[in-house]
């Protein structure tokens, strides 16, 4: 019987080598494929700055991470600004000794170090919490063990689900230049109800090496607000044509609740040109509310995509929150006006209205 196989003439010898390269790419790339999606289950970075109790639980299995501590009850019985400056200022030793918190000895994520708002933050005569410079910043950073390149999950207990003052310290972080900065969506009580352990033990911290980088598009200061241009106009001149957002309470913004801390020389009671959009709208009890929520809420606020955006409050914690929100929603050209309502009523309470 004649055999029916054809002779391999040299095109047919080209095609089978062309063939086999095609079958050797696709190969590549499906063995690629595959590394890279393995790489990335395992990579220790989230989506978002948010983090769920079981993602921190998971990650904690199989990556170092710095755990912080954001509880906070604010006090009334704070040293003269004199003495404050004097004994207190960046004497971090002190200050976590003064300012240390009751319910963060009796439990915590194991592991987690305490960073609260009047030790990561210093007062003024404009502001209750103003930032450190950047050298003083690290120094504190460092006695928290925190690295370079280091993955930090900041969590609370308290206001709007132990996320209110966990904000504000995650705004601290990332101003200062830590990328793998993240809250822990429900704070405390998320963890807990979860089933994962709490302990009273303290771990020895080795200082780190941590080197602080201020991302100055994160804030904007009042001498900022009120610089002139050459045209004679400033900032906050031009707060209508931009996104400048009141996190507080709206009956606060519109003058129904009595605000705090109020000024005799204050006739108003929001800056001028800003809208109401209440950071209240979009958290529970259980945490920031998802997505389409905060699409919501921003639109009923009058958000114009493609703008820059200012969020204030009072001292800076609603304001940070509403930051939180809005840049893991994906808005990311944001800066906080730290000193808010409280320094613009004492340095120029004409701006109120």
């Amino acid at each position: 019987m004649a055999s029916t196989n054809k002779p391999l003439t040299f095109h047919r010898i080209l095609r089978r080598i062309q063939y086999q390269k095609i079958l050797y790419i696709c190969v590549l790339i499906f063995v690629g494929y595959e590394c890279i999606s393995f790489f990335s289950s395992t990579s220790p970075s989230f989506s978002g700055s948010l983090i769920t109790a079981d993602e921190l639980k998971e990650k904690l299995q199989t990556n170092t991470i710095r755990i912080i501590d954001a509880t906070y009850i604010p006090r009334a019985d704070l040293p003269d600004q004199q003495e404050y400056r004097a004994k207190y200022y960046g004497n971090f030793e002190l200050l976590f000794k003064y300012f240390n918190e009751d319910e963060y000895v009796q439990e915590h994520i194991p592991g987690a170090v305490l960073l609260n708002m009047d030790i990561g933050f210093h007062f003024n005569q404009f502001k209750r919490y103003d930032v450190y410079p950047p050298e003083v910043g690290q120094q504190l950073l460092r006695l928290l063990g925190i690295n370079n390149g280091d993955i930090v999950v900041v969590y609370g207990r308290g206001p709007m689900a132990g996320m209110l003052f966990a904000a504000h310290i995650w705004w601290l972080l990332k101003y200062y230049g830590i990328e793998e900065a993240y809250v822990l969506n429900g704070g405390l009580d998320a963890w807990k109800k979860a089933g994962n352990p709490v302990t009273s033990k303290f771990d020895v911290v080795e200082p780190g090496n941590f080197v602080a980088k201020p991302n100055s598009k994160l804030s904007v200061s009042f001498d900022e607000l009120v610089f002139k241009d050459t045209n004679g106009k400033s900032l906050i001149d031009r707060f209508e044509t931009i996104n400048v957002f009141d996190a507080r309470p709206f009956d606060q913004y519109a003058g129904g609740l009595k605000m705090y801390n109020p000024s005799a020389n204050v006739g108003g009671t929001h800056i001028r040109g800003a809208k109401s959009l209440p950071v209240m709208q979009i958290v529970n009890e259980n945490g920031l509310l998802p997505a389409q929520t905060v699409r919501q809420a921003l639109d009923k606020a009058g958000f114009v995509p493609g703008k820059p955006v200012i969020v204030y409050c009072n001292s800076g914690s609603q304001a940070s929150l509403l930051f939180l929100a809005l840049y893991d929603f994906g808005v990311k050209d944001i800066k906080l006006y730290q000193g808010g309502m409280n320094e613009m009523m004492v340095r120029d309470p004409g701006q109120i209205s």
